[in-house]
């Protein structure tokens, strides 16, 4: 019988590891504690033996001699391992019988998840930046030479070979040659590719269904349709490569309620998703809809206008943002004001910043020689905290901390200072004393600001 001699310790070389499989918590309950032996899942467990992982079963038959630094886990029939020579890992895959059907000689594997998400079902891994896929028994499916391989859509999978890209069909097979300068994932049977210089698309059957004619195609907003770019001009065409609305526009937003934004001979205006014009070209910059308005500027001043191309509000502005929950933000110079949709300043423009509004309240900020001042607003621009303090915090009993600088004091619900700002903290009132520091020491005072014994 042979043995093999591991440091200070003996084991006998026995197709078993000594212990018994307890069936009520799942575990490998060992004799000898120099194995320690892990979960079980699907009848296998890794076990380690002086830093090095094998396998066995639930009599405690090793499968796989501990040789493996990593045990990733069994799924469909195969678990990731690695080794690791003190300076590299090296990673492969085993079987369920312990064998090594992808060498563990690369310097990267698919994980758990990944696998999982690959169809069809393929061992990706990688040496190098070249990858190279197995199947499940060994055998080699996509021969060394990609530097990409991406999941499938619509049963092709993207690759890239000698920094030319290409398409591999579900039999790993190069069904698109490696040719193009670029390519996209398929989408709907469509994929678009880059080829001297220019955009294109093809159909998931390998034929070009439109020319190589554009400077730039991409995925638009709306079903089956690409925007694209032909001499420094957008338009819109069809998966099928029919022309919808011809390049002819400077810029080309996407489309919101019904309506897009583009520019043409240097003016914007909207048009229709057939490319009709809805909206004269009269703006200087359009944005998109929202919540039935958009932002636009004219004269050198920012607005909003309605679906209709009406003025909500006036071009008097240095800037407007989009509507949000039923307000948006103007502002002239650095000060902040809001309109609603109906166009009314409902919060004059004199805060140097306005938050969102959130139960009906909005944070608002004044500076003041430098000095951010903290405040609150309704929906009605109504003041619920003016502009007074840098800080506060809330009210208990009437009064609540407030600071100035780096120091608090307290005010009541008239925002009257009634108790001096000179402590390095102040905390909320409770049964008429609150708790105070003042340079390091900790004391309570009363509502008239007197020190508590």
């Amino acid at each position: 019988m042979l043995v093999i001699l591991f440091d200070s310790f003996s084991l006998w070389a026995q197709e078993r590891i000594p212990g018994h499989y307890n069936s009520e918590i799942g575990r490998y309950e060992v004799e000898n504690s120099i194995y320690q032996v892990k979960e079980f899942r699907r009848g296998l467990a890794p076990f380690r033996l002086h830093g090095d992982y094998g396998l066995i079963d639930t009599s405690g038959l090793i499968i796989c001699e501990p040789k493996y630094e990593e045990i990733e886990g069994f799924m469909e029939g195969v678990s990731k391992v690695s080794t690791f020579d003190g300076s590299y890992r090296y990673y492969g895959f085993i079987n369920r019988a312990g064998k090594e059907v992808v060498p563990v000689q690369y310097d990267y594997a698919e994980n758990y998840i990944d696998r999982s998400l690959r169809f069809p079902k393929v061992l990706l891994v990688r040496k190098g930046n070249l990858y190279t896929g197995y199947n499940r028994q060994g055998q080699i499916l996509i021969p060394e030479g990609y530097t990409l391989i991406s999941h499938f859509r619509s049963h092709r999978a993207l690759v890239v070979r000698d920094g030319k890209y290409g398409f591999l069909d579900t039999n790993w097979q190069e069904i698109i040659p490696c040719e193009y300068d670029q390519a996209k994932d398929f989408v709907f049977g469509v994929s678009m590719a880059k080829k001297d210089g220019l955009w294109g698309m093809m159909d998931a059957n390998a034929g070009e269904v439109l020319a190589f004619i554009y400077d730039d195609i991409s995925r638009f907003n709306y079903p089956n349709t690409l925007r694209v770019k032909r001499q420094g001009k957008y338009g819109l065409i069809s998966d099928s490569g029919k022309v919808i609305i011809p390049a002819i526009y400077e810029s080309f937003h996407n489309l919101r309620e019904d309506k897009i934004a583009v520019m043409k001979e240097g003016q914007y205006g909207y048009i229709n998703i057939q490319g009709q014009e809805v909206i004269p070209f009269v703006y200087e910059w359009a944005g998109n809809f929202s919540q039935g308005f958009a932002i636009a500027k004219k004269d050198g001043k920012w607005g909003h206008i309605s679906q209709k191309g009406e003025i909500l509000s006036p071009f008097i502005y240095d800037k407007t943002g989009d509507f949000n929950q039923g307000y948006a933000y103007v502002q002239k110079g650095d000060l902040y004001g809001r309109i609603n949709l109906k166009g009314q300043l409902v919060i004059p423009v004199e805060y140097h910043g306005i938050g969102p509004f959130q139960n009906g309240v909005a944070k608002v900020t004044k500076r003041v020689d430098g000095i951010k001042l903290r405040g609150e607003v309704d929906t009605s621009g109504v003041l619920l905290i003016p502009c007074l303090y840098e800080e506060y915090l809330s009210f208990e009993e009437d009064l609540i901390p407030v600071r100035s600088g780096r120091l608090w004091g307290y005010a009541n619900r008239e925002w009257e200072l009634v108790i001096p700002i000179l402590y390095h903290r102040a905390f909320l009132f409770s049964e008429g004393r609150a708790q105070v520091i003042l340079n390091g020491e900790s004391f309570y005072i009363n509502k008239q600001g007197q020190r508590l014994p």
